[in-house]
């Protein structure tokens, strides 16, 4: 997996992310199946709201430096859950249509609703166990 970032306000975090992410590299493999051919982005995303976002066309992962470390280390994990997700088929997206386990859900869902769908609650429930496994910090 490679990270790049050309975001300088923000280094000291970014590359406190990269450094951290190198250190527990084969740790975190422990509890996610991830792909090394998956490239991460440190860079701005429009969304104020969004902290990350998986393409999985192009195989990238998107991570807005602007938020703590303790922020992007959870969204780094949880866009790599999601992205587990999509490589073992429980999550599907075929014409603008999202599948979990075979089930079609809306995708015109507000926030609050588009949270309580499965796959989100699933890699928030794993993120919080991979961060507290890797980090000890709850």
């Amino acid at each position: 997996m490679t990270i790049t970032s050309n975001y300088s306000n923000v280094d000291v975090r970014v590359s406190r992310l990269i450094s951290d992410f190198k250190n527990w590299t084969k740790n975190i493999k422990k509890f996610i199946k991830y792909s090394n051919e998956v490239t991460v982005f440190i860079k701005p995303i429009e969304l104020k709201t969004t902290l990350g976002r998986v393409n999985y066309i192009e195989k990238t992962i998107e991570i807005d430096p602007r938020f703590t470390l303790i922020q992007l280390r959870k969204t780094l994990i949880h866009e790599l859950v999601h992205y587990e997700q999509y490589r073992d088929n429980r999550l599907q997206i075929k014409n603008n249509i999202w599948l979990w386990e075979g089930k079609q859900y809306d995708n015109t869902l507000n926030y609050e609703s588009y949270k309580e769908l499965p796959w989100e609650r699933e890699a928030r429930k794993r993120t919080k166990k991979i961060v507290n496994k890797l980090f000890n910090i709850y």
